[in-house]
């Protein structure tokens, strides 16, 4: 696998976005609460889209990547959570209700972030080889 190797954004979003929404259901499943579960999930699919990444491409994701990727995954997370806010009654009269589904939302780009930082990217290639 050459350097300039391709790499789709969009479809790693997606896949990831549906990760963290199975996961999401199975919590509800569960019953586990809280934002340790959220920060939970955010980084255990943050570190595996950043596995992925190096695994198959064996580099940093440039910039414009890494900003695409986080613009579409937060795009396919954002849409089914407005789709719930829409349909429940009890979350459009709820203000506190809305900012905490948007705090956990921000975890999921934030751990994303984090994980897929050029720094952070680049010194666990080097400790691989």
């Amino acid at each position: 696998m050459s350097p300039s190797k391709q790499v789709r954004p969009f479809l790693l979003a997606l896949c990831a976005a549906l990760l963290v929404l199975v996961l999401s259901v199975l919590r509800l499943v569960l019953k586990l609460e809280g934002m340790p579960v959220t920060f939970a999930i955010g980084f255990g699919v943050a570190g595996l889209v950043a596995l992925w990444f190096v695994a198959a491409v064996k580099r940093a994701p440039t910039q414009q990547e890494r900003t695409r990727f986080l613009c579409w995954y937060g795009a396919l997370l954002v849409t089914p959570t407005l789709l719930l806010v829409v349909t429940s009654e009890k979350l459009r009269s709820n203000g506190a209700g809305l900012f905490i589904l948007a705090l956990h939302l921000l975890v999921y780009l934030a751990a994303a972030q984090f994980f897929l930082a050029e720094k952070r990217m680049n010194a666990f290639l080097a400790k691989r080889t």
